[in-house]
């Protein structure tokens, strides 16, 4: 889905964020944070402070795209709080990073406003974080007439990790 927008200078990175969603772990879109290894260089990163947060300490860092990044490569801006023992993501917010034009607002009637994200992270077991919700709320405006609000919110619950043995036993026929 998302290949459609890479330029043909970066077809590595198109295969990596087609395949993004199918490979994650968590079920949250890679694109969508921009954690992830392939997604950090396009990004400026702050630290704003370190404080307490559910108990544990944790890193706020802000972060934007880098200029001239274009809107396909880098969306977002937002906050993070990355926990400081594990350097786990704990909580993330992001909004659009760019504004749509005001000529697209009064020529042809159309907004998004408020459009981002935010996912929440819990620790389960060592070394096991799993995001426990993830939403979102925006507005649309399109053509003057229309115009809707959208929610999504998801909520993960009940979650434990498994462990799992099992023997494999070869028998031999005797001749």
């Amino acid at each position: 889905m998302m290949q459609r927008f890479a330029s043909p200078a970066r077809p590595m990175q198109a295969a990596w964020m087609s395949s993004c969603d199918q490979h994650s772990r968590d079920g949250i879109s890679c694109d969508l944070f921009p954690l992830t290894a392939a997604q950090q260089h396009k990004y400026k990163f702050r630290l704003l402070r370190t404080e307490n947060y559910r108990g544990r300490e944790v890193y706020r860092v802000a972060f934007e795209p880098k200029p001239k990044q274009d809107f396909d490569e880098a969306a977002w801006k937002g906050e993070a709080l990355i926990d400081a023992a594990e350097y786990q993501p704990v909580s993330l917010h992001t909004k659009l990073a760019v504004k749509i034009p005001l000529a697209v607002k009064t020529l042809l009637g159309t907004d998004i406003k408020g459009l981002g994200f935010a996912i929440t992270y819990q620790k389960f077991d060592e070394g096991v974080w799993f995001p426990v919700s993830y939403g979102g709320e925006f507005e649309i405006r399109a053509v003057f007439f229309y115009k809707r609000t959208i929610s999504v919110n998801m909520v993960n619950s009940s979650f434990r990790r498994t462990n799992v043995s099992s023997n494999v036993t070869y028998v031999t026929e005797a001749k």
